[in-house]
This record gives C-alpha cells, structure tokens and sequence, in this order.
C-alpha cells in the first residue's frame, strides 16, 4: 500500500498514520488531503509543479490543435505494452495457482474446480497488485514514455480511445500469451 511506505521512510512525521490510501477519483477536498499525505515531500513538490504547469497551459491554451499522429501512436503504445504484461501475469499466475490448489488442497478442502480457479483468481489479483510497478517501470527503462500532450489534448475524444484501445489490444494479447500453460498441463 503506497500509505504504508510513505509511513515506513518518513517514521518521524505522524500525519502519515492517520491518512489513507487514494483509490478512485479525487472528488472532494477530504480525498485530496488524504491523497497529498500519501505522498513524500519530494513527491508533493513535483505533483504541485506539474499542477501548476497544466492549469498555466489551460489558460494559455485558446484553441486546442489535435494531437499528431506520431503523438497517438506513441499513446496507444504507452497502453499497449504495459497491458500485454499485465495480461500475461494475470492469466498465467491465475491458471498456475489455480491448477496447484485444486491440486494440492481440492480434495481436502472438498472444493470445486471453480473455487480453485476462483482463489486462483485472488492470488493473481494479489500478485498484479505487486507486478502492475514492475511493469510499468520496464516499460520506462524500454523508452516507453507518454508523450507531450496539453492537458486539452489528453481531454480529447480521439485521444482517450486511442489510449483505451491500446490498452483493450494488449490485454487481450496477454490474457492469450498468458494462457501458455495450459499447453503443459
């Protein structure tokens, strides 16, 4: 949990205890104190530098050019690569645990092969949670980078589905190269 570390490196401050997680949108004034005490001092500073250039470019911005095609290309790839592993782990670690406690403890736990698949399901979950950073830090030591778009850009209709449909296209891709194991099985 990203409360938990804030709390383990900065174990002088006592603010960081008495504040969770963010999860989902930051909607109220409540959600955002919570989400800003999350944060490291360092991290703080760079999330208020960047939030003062995207409100400075909004204001600066009259008319809105389209991003370019390089510029979506580059987008659909930052959802595209990251959600090819994303889907690999996720299928291979569900139908690998899934298959193991079947095995190992379905008879003695008087389970299905649902239930199996099912606690499969939450091992592979628990695992994405851990795997999602390592990933995504892969792909940035891979060049993978979102490219430079005004906040108006990354608003935009076009935009928006070429980032969801490079993430729909490589998870699919992973779930499939995912399911690799049961080849072996």
């Amino acid at each position: 949990m990203r409360s938990a570390r804030t709390w383990i490196t900065n174990k002088q401050s006592h603010v960081y205890m008495s504040h969770k997680p963010v999860l989902g949108k930051i909607s109220d004034e409540a959600t955002a104190k919570d989400f800003a005490y999350t944060l490291l001092p360092s991290e703080r500073q760079l999330l208020y530098d960047e939030l003062k250039k995207t409100m400075e470019e909004k204001e600066n911005t009259q008319d809105a050019t389209p991003p370019s095609t390089a510029q979506l290309v580059t987008a659909f790839q930052c959802g595209f690569w990251p959600f090819i592993g994303f889907g690999f782990f996720d299928n291979c670690i569900m139908i690998l645990a899934g298959d193991l406690i079947e095995y190992e403890f379905g008879q003695i736990l008087h389970i299905s092969t649902m239930a199996a698949a099912a606690l499969g399901n939450l091992v592979s979950d628990v695992c994405g949670m851990w795997l999602a950073v390592r990933v995504e830090s892969l792909c940035r030591r891979f060049g993978i980078h979102m490219p430079h778009l005004t906040s108006t850009q990354l608003e935009m209709r076009k935009t928006k589905i070429v980032m969801a449909s490079g993430r729909v296209i490589g998870i699919t891709i992973g779930c499939i190269i995912g399911m690799a194991p049961l080849l072996f099985s």
